[in-house]
């Protein structure tokens, strides 16, 4: 699967952007939105949109677990799952961690467990 991460600074203008990559780039699967705090749309907010250019296609929120409870996280994700999304990568959230060894630690751990993915 190939995605391509865009970061939803305006919502006009990442619709534009997607429609844009993927006439562009027809071998691109889906589009992978994170979740930046210090920006007004939400990822959740921006797939929500994105789900309507097309339900063919994989779009993956990023879900950041420290800024809700889990009750609100669940919530959150099966409103998304009852609209259409099928794929949703759930991240602490905080400061990003520089280490090499600690991205290939949490590759590992996920690879080793496939039927999360």
């Amino acid at each position: 699967m190939l995605l391509v991460e865009l970061v939803p600074r305006d919502l006009k203008a990442l619709k534009q952007e997607v429609k844009s990559i993927f006439t562009q780039f027809p071998f691109i699967d889906g589009i992978n939105i994170p979740d930046v705090l210090r920006l007004a749309t939400r990822s959740h907010v921006a797939i929500e949109t994105l789900l309507k250019l097309s339900q063919q296609k994989v779009w993956v929120p990023h879900i950041r677990t420290m800024d809700r409870t889990l009750d609100d996280t669940l919530a959150l994700v099966q409103a998304l799952v009852e609209k259409g999304v099928q794929h949703v990568l759930i991240i602490k959230g905080g400061k990003a961690i520089l280490s090499r060894s600690a991205t290939f630690q949490a590759l590992t751990i996920i690879r080793a467990n496939p039927g999360w993915v």
